[in-house]
C-alpha cells in the first residue's frame, strides 16, 4: 500500500524531489503560493505553453517612435549631404507645428495628417451603428454621443459584405436581431425624427421579409419599418403612415439607402435619396419597450423577420432631409475630402535661405499614393508668399509600412528668412485611397 504521509525523517536531503513521490501530484491547494498566479513568480521563466492568457501589447507608441527616429535620421543625412545647418521636424504628436489647414485634420491617436477623418456624431444622433468589426464578430457598438448597450442575438458582423468601413451586420441567420432600449427613442406628437440605414439583399431572387426594425413586440403603440418583399412602409400606432410598392428583388452588390423622415408632421419615405411617398401625421410615435433591429422579437425564429445585410443604421431626433438628396458617400461621422492641404508654422532663419530639402514620412492606409500627384510637397523661404515645388522621390520603407520620400537640394528663387512647408493631397477616397502623413522635416 503506498504511503500517503511524508515524514521529515523520510527526507534525507531536506528536499522533496520528484523521485521521492511514487505517484500523484501536489495540488495547488497544498502549496503555500499559488504557482498559477504569475504575480507569485519571483524568479525563473514561465514556459511558453503558459502564456496563452498573456495580454496583448499595444505597439502604437513604439511604432510612432520608430517612425520618428527614421525621420530624424533622414533629416540628419540630408543636412550633412547638402550642408544645411538648420532643420524643423514635426511628427504630429500635437498641433503646435501646424499653421493652416484646408479640409484636412490631424488624427490624435494615430498622430498623422489626412484629408479623410472622422468627426464626432452630432448631438441629434440617438443611435449610430457602424456595424464594423471582425468577420463573424458579435460586438456591435453604438457610436452616438450617449451610447446605448446593444444586445446581440444570432447576429454577426461580416467582412464579405459592407457598404463602408470594415464590415456590415449579417441578419441572414434565423433568429438574428439586435436589441436596445431607451426612452430617448420615444417621439412625442409633432416631434421630428429620421430613421435611416443602408441595406442589401444577399443574393439575386432573395426576398426580405417583414421587420427591419420596430419598437416593442408590435407597432400597435410604437413604430416600425417593414419590408415584405414587394413593399416598404413605415407605421406607428397600428397604422401605415407612409409606404410604397416597389420590387425589392435585386442582385448581389446592390446596396440601397432607406430613410424615414418626419419634419414636425410632414412625413416622407426616401429610397436612395428619392422621395417615394409623403403624408401628414404628427401623432406621438413611442412605446415603453426596447427597439428591435431585424426581427419581431415574439417570432424571431420565423419568417416574420428581415433577411439581409445592414450598414450605418442611425436614429436621429431631427429631420435630416426635407427633400430629395444624395446619400452619404462615407460612413456617418466621417468627413472625406478628395483634396486638401496644410502648412507648417513659419520658422526663423538666421540668414537668407536659398537652398532647402524636405523629408516626408507617410503611410498608404488604403491604395497606393503616387508621389507628386496624390501627395505633393512644397517649400517656401518667405513665409508662404511664394511656394516652390519639392519633387518627391521614394527613399525607403520603414517599420509597419511607413514609407519615406524626400526632395533634396531645392533651389529657392524667392529667397527669405521665413522657411515653411506645405503638403497637399489629391485623389483621396474613403476605404480606397487614403494617404496619411506621419511626419515632415525641412532642412535649410
Amino acid at each position: 500500500m503506498p504511503r500517503t504521509t511524508i515524514r521529515s525523517e523520510d527526507i534525507t536531503d531536506l528536499q522533496v524531489k520528484t523521485a521521492d513521490m511514487a505517484t500523484g501530484e501536489v495540488t495547488t491547494a497544498k502549496m503555500a503560493v499559488d504557482p498559477t498566479n504569475a504575480s507569485n513568480l519571483s524568479s525563473g521563466s514561465v514556459p511558453l505553453a503558459q502564456l496563452g492568457n498573456a495580454p496583448a501589447t499595444d505597439l502604437t507608441g513604439l511604432q510612432n517612435d520608430i517612425a520618428t527616429l527614421a525621420l530624424h535620421s533622414a533629416t540628419q543625412n540630408n543636412q550633412t549631404a547638402y550642408n544645411l545647418t538648420n532643420a524643423f521636424v514635426d511628427q504630429y504628436e500635437d498641433s503646435t507645428g501646424i499653421d493652416t489647414t484646408s479640409t484636412v485634420q490631424r488624427n490624435t491617436s494615430g498622430e498623422y495628417m489626412s484629408s479623410i477623418y472622422t468627426n464626432t456624431p452630432d448631438a441629434n444622433t440617438l443611435v449610430l451603428l457602424h456595424m464594423d468589426g471582425a468577420n463573424a464578430g458579435t460586438t456591435f457598438t453604438d457610436s452616438s454621443p450617449v451610447p446605448l448597450t446593444i444586445n446581440v442575438n444570432n447576429t454577426t458582423t461580416t467582412t464579405a459584405e459592407k457598404k463602408f468601413g470594415t464590415a456590415s451586420a449579417d441578419a441572414t441567420v434565423t433568429g438574428s436581431y439586435l436589441r436596445f432600449g431607451a426612452s430617448s427613442l420615444d417621439f412625442a406628437a409633432n416631434a421630428s425624427f429620421t430613421f435611416d440605414a443602408w441595406y442589401k439583399i444577399p443574393s439575386a431572387g432573395a426576398t426580405m421579409n417583414n421587420r427591419f426594425f420596430q419598437k416593442g413586440a408590435n407597432h400597435a403603440n410604437g413604430y416600425g419599418l417593414f419590408m415584405d418583399g414587394t413593399n416598404i412602409y413605415f407605421g406607428y400606432n397600428d397604422a401605415n403612415v407612409v409606404g410604397f410598392a416597389r420590387n425589392l428583388v435585386v442582385g448581389t452588390g446592390n446596396w440601397h439607402h432607406i430613410a424615414i423622415v418626419r419634419n414636425t408632421a410632414a412625413m416622407a419615405i426616401y429610397l436612395d435619396g428619392v422621395s417615394k411617398d409623403t403624408a401628414t401625421s404628427g401623432t406621438a410615435a413611442n412605446h415603453n419597450a426596447d427597439t428591435y433591429l431585424f426581427a419581431n422579437p415574439s417570432s424571431a425564429g420565423s419568417d416574420d423577420r428581415w433577411n439581409g445585410y445592414c450598414d450605418e443604421f442611425r436614429i436621429s431626433n431631427v429631420a435630416r432631409w426635407t427633400s430629395g438628396f444624395t446619400p452619404e458617400t462615407s460612413a456617418y461621422g466621417s468627413v472625406i475630402n478628395a483634396t486638401g492641404n496644410y502648412t507648417s508654422t513659419t520658422e526663423t532663419a538666421l540668414a537668407t535661405v536659398s537652398k532647402m530639402s524636405i523629408v516626408v514620412l507617410y503611410e498608404n492606409a488604403y491604395g497606393t499614393a503616387t508621389l507628386n500627384t496624390d501627395l505633393v510637397a512644397e517649400v517656401s523661404s518667405n513665409g508662404g508668399t511664394n511656394w516652390t515645388t519639392a519633387p518627391l522621390t521614394a527613399a525607403g520603407t520603414f517599420s509597419t509600412g511607413i514609407l519615406s520620400a524626400k526632395s533634396d537640394d531645392i533651389t529657392i528663387s524667392n529667397t527669405g528668412t521665413a522657411p515653411k512647408y506645405r503638403i497637399s493631397f489629391a485623389n483621396q477616397a474613403g476605404s480606397t485611397k487614403e494617404t496619411r502623413v506621419k511626419g515632415v522635416a525641412i532642412q535649410y
